[in-house]
């Protein structure tokens, strides 16, 4: 049998058995942090952290608006001939 053929095989095995492997390990890691209880804590924390931070980014997005509006004023009244300022439209 060629060289190259046995490697493939081996290669499949090794790949199929580590896949195999990793899936048990995950398998058994979840199934740890089921039996400790302390899943649904960790996942109420997560929530709470995450709808903080999108309160949070909310908020740097209506300063963002309000920056924006006021930059444009600014721009409007240096983009005017001097004489014209003073006046309204």
């Amino acid at each position: 049998m060629p060289p190259e053929i046995i490697l493939l095989i081996f290669g499949i095995l090794f790949v199929t058995g580590g896949s195999i492997l990793v899936g048990y390990r995950m398998y058994f890691r979840h199934m740890e942090r089921l039996e400790s209880g302390g899943s649904d804590e960790d996942v109420a924390e997560f929530r709470k952290a995450v709808a903080d931070l999108q309160d949070e980014v909310q908020a740097l997005q209506e300063n963002a608006t309000g920056f924006d509006e006021r930059l444009e004023f600014t721009e409007r009244l240096l983009a005017k001939p001097p004489g014209d300022r003073g006046s309204t439209d």
